[in-house]
Order: C-alpha cells, then sequence, then structure tokens
C-alpha cells in the first residue's frame, strides 16, 4: 500500500470516527443534560431578571431542582423574590411577576444617597443590603487638558448597598454598571480629600456592621 493510500485511508477513518461522536454522543448528551436558567449575578428582591442578568447553563437531569425554569421567555417579565446569589438556578418560587414599589429616593436622616460606576466584576458579587468597603483611584485634568490618574483610596467604612443599576449608559453611549450607596453625610468628601473625578471604582463586601 503506497503512502499516499496509507494517508487517504487514515483521514477516512478520521472522519468515520468522528460522525460516530456527532451522531451517537450527541444524543447522549441530550439525554443527560438539560438547560437550566441560572443567575449571572446575585439577584436582589426586585431586580427584574431580564436584560442579560439570568442565563441558560447544561444541568445534569439528576439533579435539576424542582421548579427549574428550561427557557428564558417565560420569566423576562419577573422579578427576583428573594437574594439568589450567581450561579444558583432561578427557581419559579423565587420569583415574583409583582412589579417592586419605586426605589427610596430619600436617605435617613444624616445620611445622602451617592451613585458610583463600579467595575462589573465587582457587582455581580453584591446584593442590596450588604455593607461594603470602597477603592476609587482619583483623577485629575492637567493645564494642557490631558487627565492623569492618582493613587487608588480604600475607604472602610462599611456603606450600604441601597441599589443595583445593570447596563446605564452615561453621556458617550458607554454602558455603565452603578451602585448606589447610602453614606454618612460628609463622609465621602471626607474620605477623598474633596476630589470628585475617578474612575470605576472597586467595590467588596465589608465586615464592619451596621449602624
Amino acid at each position: 500500500m503506497s503512502r499516499w493510500v496509507k494517508v487517504v485511508v487514515g483521514i477516512v477513518l478520521v472522519l468515520i470516527i468522528v460522525a460516530g461522536v456527532v451522531f451517537v454522543g450527541a444524543p447522549m448528551v441530550e439525554e443527560r443534560f438539560v438547560w437550566v436558567a441560572v443567575a449571572q449575578v446575585n439577584l436582589s428582591p426586585g431586580m427584574r431578571v431580564g436584560d442579560g442578568l439570568v442565563g441558560l447553563r447544561m444541568w445534569n437531569v439528576d439533579a435539576v431542582p424542582t421548579g427549574a425554569i428550561h427557557t428564558l421567555e417565560e420569566i423576562r417579565e419577573m422579578y427576583a423574590r428573594e437574594n439568589i446569589a450567581r450561579g444558583e438556578p432561578v427557581l419559579l418560587s423565587r420569583l415574583t411577576a409583582v412589579a417592586p414599589p419605586p426605589v427610596r429616593t430619600i436617605s435617613r436622616q444624616g445620611y445622602i444617597l451617592l451613585e458610583i460606576a463600579v467595575h462589573k466584576s465587582d457587582v455581580v458579587n453584591l446584593f442590596v443590603g450588604d455593607m461594603v468597603d470602597v477603592t476609587v483611584i482619583p483623577v485629575k485634568e492637567n493645564a494642557d487638558g490631558s487627565v492623569s490618574k492618582m493613587r487608588p483610596l480604600t475607604v472602610r467604612k462599611g456603606w450600604l448597598v441601597h441599589h443595583i443599576k445593570y447596563g446605564v449608559e452615561d453621556i458617550f453611549g458607554t454602558r455603565r454598571e452603578i451602585v448606589i450607596l447610602e453614606i454618612k453625610g460628609g463622609e465621602w468628601s471626607a474620605a477623598l480629600g474633596g476630589r470628585s473625578h475617578f474612575v470605576p471604582a472597586h467595590m467588596v463586601r465589608s465586615t464592619l456592621s451596621r449602624d
């Protein structure tokens, strides 16, 4: 048998094996796994589960929880009834079709509400009601119009996450994640030394207790 004949035979055998995997293996995967809706971010009560906050993941059929949802269309207009952690199945019993009341826009006496752009990699791990520490990188505008980043500042005050907004479009058309904090009046400017401009912040849960 010539070398080229051996090559052709080898290619044919490989194609036969691949075809076998596709036509035999695929049904086996479909038989053992199903699509299940899971939270892509930490969902707090009142959050609408559409807009990319919930996705589909393959789930072993033997481990699918009761009430699991298998398509996104049926829940796009529903809201989280309770905290649902990122990666957890979104069960019908944990959702409601009742829209939540408007978010409170007035802070407690002695406090203010402050909107901060935050890195999405941090926001997805937060729940409304968490106490957080904040790290910001202030920026300053130079005389020539350029902008310089200053040293990062970390504020460990245990500020309260009042509300979270995903995909908010700014004046430049950039979509950002916004966290609204409830903080004591004057703490923000005191912590940042009067600086007011900074790049999106990092935010992690604090070990401090709530006031």
